[in-house]
């Protein structure tokens, strides 16, 4: 009786809630669908015990739920949880319902998300909120659609909702990522905003169109699935300012998708964007905030916008390619981000990856042709890394292209035009370098309008733990509960001299938390090579005694008083009584003793 009197309810809502609830929702967040009389009909992600399909959950039953009231009130309203009189629906921190009209415009149910989550009242949390509301509110339109759908066209049996159909209602520009970098989805506001066929973008990478934003793909390759906004970004196109917001979701086709909404923030305006944690510039996300760092960061927020040539010299893995992107972002945005590492390429390899090669340029060449990085960050940035490993004959080719900003294919007869900032790294000496005739001058000088140097972790001890505990969460992010790190741990990483800088601290913590039983990563959890550290700096240190100092004090002195002690007691001021006794003691040879 019960799914004969919901029958048009349930196929108009039970294939997109079923379809859709992964996609937006993750274990701080729940689903469900209620009838009009409170009965469940359908339950996802839900933390609630014995809330099960079919239970009767009405007011007469459970006394006051945010679905009873939503249906009473016919309006959208939320429960806090000491609101709610049943005891497992005080679980949720707070609950929000919408209602659902049939065709004639009777609420015949309701649609609830509960969340779990702690209520920190966060710039962040607001912005889940936002998104969990804007999902409810997309779902409830969507099955009102369908089951006018249903009610007037009954030949047509609804099996499935589309993810199309559903986005189709999003006011802002959605476009989703999928794991390979390629765009997978653009909704009709993003085909418009883009200004293009969704034909001639699909399947292409995101950067070709946004340029390469870090957050997008350190949400890539960590895979992370978190219903939060992970971060926020801003890009400028057509003199217009564009706010990003994205996050993990599982896409129809691709379960480690990011989803990016996009929305106008007003062209002309001169206050600063600043996302959830109160950013405000791109080298803001970087994390560090050591004396050190600071310095670092405030050098690049003056220099990035003077599309100067910047040399970043730092050890590797301190994150100079972080700062590169940083300075893309806050320089050329709606361009490329291209990257090269100098070091990683034999010479004729990287020559043509470089400048491009045209058809049959060289055995083994693609007969069409290749288009090179230089001509590929056109309009961007070409951040070149470990730029002193470059051959010093690519060296020579390479200063032309900065002077003439024109670039030939290898076999190529004509040049073309390119403009691009250029951001170099080194982990080298290049003076060095320079006086041993192995890097061009007038190359470095090209290169290095401004010098950025990044420290190593070992100079930033006050950052360390602050690292490791955003490694932890990244790593973590699906865990209901996030390790901590015992104070054994603490100490050890403090010590730790960190020859492979930041990178080896991440590399040590996704170590430690594949290893971890329990709560609390121990000494156990950590490497080897770490455990068995002996926690002293890297040279060792002769350290003397006071007696010995004292000993090479009074022999210094008596030798520039010709042993005189009366002139060596001045010099030490210290009396001769004393002096005596401590010659006697260290057994000096003083011929004024005789």
């Amino acid at each position: 009786m019960l799914l004969k009197d919901n029958k048009i309810l349930i196929d108009s809502a039970i294939p997109l809630l079923t379809n859709l609830s992964h996609t937006l929702l993750n274990k701080s967040s729940g689903l469900s669908l209620y009838d009009k009389n409170g009965i469940n009909l359908f339950v996802a992600n839900s933390a609630l015990d014995g809330m099960g399909l079919g239970n009767d959950l009405s007011e007469e039953s459970v006394g006051t739920t945010s679905h009873s009231l939503c249906i009473n009130l016919e309006k959208p309203v939320y429960v806090l949880s000491p609101e709610n009189y049943h005891p497992d629906l005080r679980k949720p921190k707070v609950t929000f319902s919408v209602p659902i009209y049939d065709q004639t415009d009777r609420i015949i149910a309701a649609l609830t998300i509960p969340y779990f989550g702690d209520l920190t009242y966060t710039e962040i949390e607001k912005s889940h909120f936002l998104w969990m509301l804007n999902f409810l509110f997309m779902l409830e339109k969507n099955i009102e659609q369908s089951i006018v759908s249903l009610t007037y066209k009954p030949q047509i049996r609804v099996e499935n909702v589309s993810f199309d159909t559903a986005m189709s209602l999003v006011d802002e520009s959605v476009i989703a990522v999928d794991s390979t970098g390629n765009i997978s989805y653009i909704n009709n506001n993003g085909e418009a905003l883009l200004g293009t066929p969704k034909g001639n973008v699909m399947g292409k990478p995101y950067s070709v169109i946004l340029g390469v934003i870090p957050e997008i793909e350190r949400l890539l390759k960590k895979k992370i699935k978190n219903n939060h906004v992970i971060a926020q970004y801003t890009f400028v196109s057509n003199d217009q300012k564009y706010l990003i917001k994205m996050k993990s979701a599982s896409m129809p086709q691709d379960e480690h998708s990011v989803l990016l909404c996009i929305s106008n923030v007003t062209a002309n305006s001169k206050a600063p964007i600043r996302d959830a944690a109160g950013i405000t510039h791109p080298v803001d996300i970087i994390l560090g905030n050591s004396e050190e760092m600071l310095k670092a960061k405030q050098i690049t927020k003056k220099v990035a916008n003077t599309m100067k040539s910047i040399l970043l010299i730092g050890e590797s893995g301190t994150g100079k390619e972080l700062f590169a992107h940083a300075i893309h972002q806050a320089s050329r945005p709606e361009g490329p981000f291209v990257a090269v590492n100098c070091a990683a390429l034999p010479k004729g390899i990287l020559e043509s990856e470089l400048f491009g090669y045209e058809g049959g340029a060289f055995t083994g060449a693609d007969k069409n042709g290749r288009v090179g990085k230089i001509q590929m960050a056109h309009g961007g940035t070409l951040f070149l890394d470990e730029i002193g490993d470059m051959p010093l004959e690519l060296q020579a080719v390479f200063l032309r292209v900065l002077e003439d900003k024109q670039v030939m294919r290898i076999g190529g007869t004509e040049s073309s035009k390119v403009d691009f900032r250029i951001v170099a790294a080194t982990n080298q000496n290049l003076q060095e370098m320079i006086d041993n005739k192995s890097f061009r001058e007038d190359l470095y000088y090209r290169i290095a309008t401004f010098e950025i140097l990044i420290p190593p972790l070992r100079q930033r001890k006050s950052d360390i733990l602050r690292l490791a505990q955003q490694f932890i969460e990244d790593e973590c992010s699906m865990q209901t509960v996030i390790p901590q790190m015992d104070d054994a741990v603490k100490q050890k990483l403090l010590k730790y001299e960190w020859p492979g800088n930041v990178r080896q601290l991440k590399n040590t913590i996704d170590y430690a938390v594949s290893m971890l039983i329990g709560e609390k990563i121990t000494l156990d959890d950590l490497p080897e090579k770490i455990i068995r550290s002996k926690n002293l700096p890297q040279k060792a240190i002769s350290v003397k005694t006071m007696a010995e100092l004292e000993r090479e004090a009074i022999e210094d002195a008596l030798l520039s008083a010709n042993n005189s002690v009366k002139e060596a007691a001045d010099i030490l001021q210290m009396s001769r009584t004393t002096l005596y006794r401590r010659i006697k003691e260290y057994g000096i040879s003083c011929m004024d003793l005789d």
